[in-house]
């Protein structure tokens, strides 16, 4: 099944289980959950409790992969330095955000590019929230 990105709330728990409660907020543990379905019943390994407090669900199931593939996208491939100038297809896409957030944290400037029914919106949250520099 697709899908690695996503939220579930537990809707019960076997007798074995202490440590989750109906109600509570899960995302999967490890790649190739498959969260493109709406129930599932899993092991408790195979899902992570998160704490959702003031965070909305779409980013709550959205933290699992953009960030670290942000992350790994800005470290695995050169050094780059406060100053530097980077270019990224598909900005508007979560990694894209998280990689313009992380840059900018960093000192990176960003050139973003972005499909024409996506630009008008990314460049309004861009500009509030994100850390476009430019």
């Amino acid at each position: 099944m697709a899908g690695n990105e996503g939220l579930g709330k537990v809707l019960s728990t076997g007798s074995g289980v202490a440590d989750l409660a109906k109600d509570d907020f899960v995302v999967p543990a490890a790649a190739g959950f498959g969260t493109w379905r709406t129930h599932a019943v899993v092991d408790r390994a195979a899902v992570t409790r998160v704490d959702t407090t003031g965070v909305s669900d779409e980013v709550a199931s959205a933290a699992i992969v953009a960030p670290g593939t942000a992350q790994r996208l800005l470290t695995d491939f050169v050094d780059l330095e406060e100053g530097d100038v980077i270019i990224q297809n598909n900005a508007a896409s979560t990694v894209g955000q998280a990689v313009v957030q992380y840059a900018a944290a960093r000192g990176i400037k960003t050139i973003n590019i972005a499909r024409s029914r996506c630009v008008r919106v990314f460049c309004a949250v861009c500009r509030c929230c994100v850390g476009c520099t430019d």
